[in-house]
């Protein structure tokens, strides 16, 4: 009887050192063979989202195990539009160097193709799973990704890359088939921008509008078909309606009237009038100023175009002025004109 129940124990032991006769766990693919032997398995079994527990993947914070799970379904139709499906499969290795081991497969006895092993992890080397993706946001902006602030991935403040607006650009590394929530708060803005990554020539990319729009009406800019329409905040407008009103608009009068403006400094950052002067003609001044777009330039900082001049002649010609002006505690000031 003893020996019998000694005999028992050393066979459940073997059971649980073999994984009692199954299939491979993640965690027991310890070797490039048995992730190799995996794939076949996942490929004849259907189980195509599988393929991204066995896949090499860097390290990322956007790269979670949940974010793997749910990213499966969508890799999984993307794997079946690009590849057939799978009866049988068989592998050889075919070479091996320093980093990689590469197996030959053939799939239903016809098609063949090349896996490729890391062997410092026993991943398999799988394309376009993963990818850089780009992100542009006004300045000033408040950026997350699925509720993580990516302020630390910020690469630059620089141009738009459309015109000479500024804009905050961020990179991170994302999985290309998973559906990410990105969103920007500006803090002139009424409401956040959200917003899916699109495809784009230099890969997946969200481009956040820092345009306003005519008379404060939502606009959406060329990649904003799924971004929440923005408005700027009442009160920043009415500011800017004001200061326009009581005080630029006083400014190009005077200056069609040919007086001096000097005493308009104030309300100048560098204390220097002449620099909206110089940018006007007066000669077809209108009887109202309207603010056609307000653009965002940093926090307390916009451009607006107004037009305040209009000319019947050869068919009509609107005039305009681009004024950056910039917030210093409730009041507005004119920082340069274009």
């Amino acid at each position: 009887m003893k020996k019998l129940k000694c005999l028992s124990l050393v066979m459940l032991v073997a059971l649980m050192l073999t994984g009692c006769g199954g299939k491979d766990s993640v965690s027991n693919l310890n070797s490039p063979e048995k992730v190799v032997a995996r794939y076949c398995d996942i490929l004849v079994n259907g189980n195509y989202g599988d393929i991204l527990d066995i896949a090499d993947l860097p390290e990322s914070e956007f790269i979670t195990k949940d974010i793997i799970n749910g990213a499966k379904a969508n890799f999984r139709e993307r794997f079946l539009e690009e590849n057939e499906e799978a009866i049988s499969c068989t592998y050889t290795m075919a070479t091996e160097d320093d980093e990689k081991v590469s197996y030959k497969l053939v799939i239903n006895e016809s098609s063949t193709k090349t896996l490729d092993i890391k062997k410092s992890n026993n991943k398999a080397i799988i394309d376009d799973i993963y990818v850089e993706a780009n992100i542009y946001s006004p300045l000033g902006s408040s950026v997350t990704v699925d509720n993580i602030d990516i302020s630390k991935y910020k690469i630059s403040e620089t141009s738009n890359i459309y015109d000479n607006s500024a804009v905050e650009h961020y990179t991170i590394t994302v999985l290309s088939d998973y559906n990410y929530s990105v969103k920007s708060s500006h803090p002139l803005l009424s409401t956040s921008q959200e917003a899916n990554f699109t495809d784009d020539e230099e890969g997946l990319l969200v481009f956040f509008s820092y345009y306003v729009g005519y008379k404060n009406s939502p606009e959406k800019n060329g990649y904003g078909e799924n971004m929440t329409e923005i408005t700027i905040k009442e009160k920043y407008y009415n500011e800017i309606e004001k200061f326009v009103d009581e005080t630029i608009v006083p400014i190009i009068k005077d200056v069609s009237d040919n007086k001096d403006i000097s005493k308009y400094n104030q309300y100048f950052v560098d204390g220097d009038a002449t620099i909206l002067s110089n940018k006007i003609n007066p000669k077809y001044l209108s009887d109202s100023f309207p603010i056609e777009t307000i653009s965002l330039y940093g926090e307390n900082k916009v451009e607006i175009l107004i037009r305040y001049a209009h000319s019947s002649s050869n068919g009509g010609s609107d005039f305009h002025c681009n004024l950056m002006i910039i917030r210093n505690g409730d009041n507005w000031k004119i920082e340069s004109v274009r």
